[in-house]
């Protein structure tokens, strides 16, 4: 499981600290850039950059599904979002009653907010990856109901 989130701001890791913290309670394996990827930091060689960019375009390859912290829309968790489409996404978000626009919509095959709704969806890991068009459907009718 790829777990996409911003990780620069204390909200931020609080966010993603709480989605891998699900994670791991289910045994579900994950990757996670702040825990186990390469952080240049600003001084850093540009072949760090370079080496950290492909180690997280290898991993976005690799998984087979996706969690995406969306609380703040990093850019960062978007751009992994678009990159990793169509394989499952799963939004999750620790902002009680936040929405979603029809685009983000899209892009999820499943979308949890907060760590029990999350937990429901992942305890279904194996059937939103064989599935995913029951998650989908299932989404759609939330957002169209509004929420």
């Amino acid at each position: 499981m790829y777990l996409a989130s911003g990780w620069l701001t204390k909200d931020q890791r609080k966010s993603l600290d709480d989605a891998r913290q699900v994670l791991n309670k289910l045994g579900i394996s994950n990757y996670a850039t702040y825990y186990d990827g390469i952080k240049p930091e600003k001084e850093s060689p540009l072949r760090r950059w370079g080496m950290a960019f492909r180690m997280n375009l290898g991993e976005l390859e690799y998984c087979r599904a996706m969690v995406a912290v969306i609380d703040d829309f990093d850019p960062v968790t978007m751009w992994a979002m678009g990159h990793f489409y169509p394989k499952p996404v799963i939004g999750y978000t620790s902002m009680p009653n936040r929405g979603l626009n029809i685009r983000l919509a899209e892009c999820f095959t499943a979308f949890a907010n907060g760590n029990k709704e999350l937990t429901e969806i992942l305890s279904q890991l194996d059937e939103l990856i064989l599935h995913p068009s029951k998650f989908t459907e299932s989404l759609k009718l939330k957002v169209k109901n509004g929420g």
